[in-house]
């Protein structure tokens, strides 16, 4: 799955959705057993990182995004978290990453 950066939380619930059920190697539902898919992968499309961003930041790059997403510094602080933990790994990353970006 591709997704534009967008808050930490909504950014976990599409990557949860990624193999929310259990399916065979051809994407067929199984009753129950091991998901026989490979990992899932969740790419997150960003601007390019700034240390001190400007009024401009988000909107230049994803004004689409910027307009649904009005809380900028938010969207900056998930950013950062994703680039210093490099991947969103659940359960055990959760309260990290929700902390670092809602405090």
């Amino acid at each position: 799955m591709i997704s534009d950066l967008a808050p930490i939380d909504l950014l976990i619930q599409r990557a949860g959705r990624l193999q929310r059920h259990i399916r065979d190697i051809n994407g067929q539902l199984k009753r129950d057993g091991k998901d026989e898919r490979s990992p899932p992968e969740l790419l997150i499309l960003a601007p390019v990182w700034d240390d001190a961003p400007g009024d401009e930041w988000f909107g230049s790059a994803m004004r689409n995004s910027a307009y649904v997403y009005p809380d900028h510094g938010r969207i900056w602080l998930t950013q950062r978290v994703l680039r210093e933990q490099g991947a969103i790994q659940m359960p055990h990353s959760a309260r990290l990453l929700i902390e670092s970006v809602y405090g």
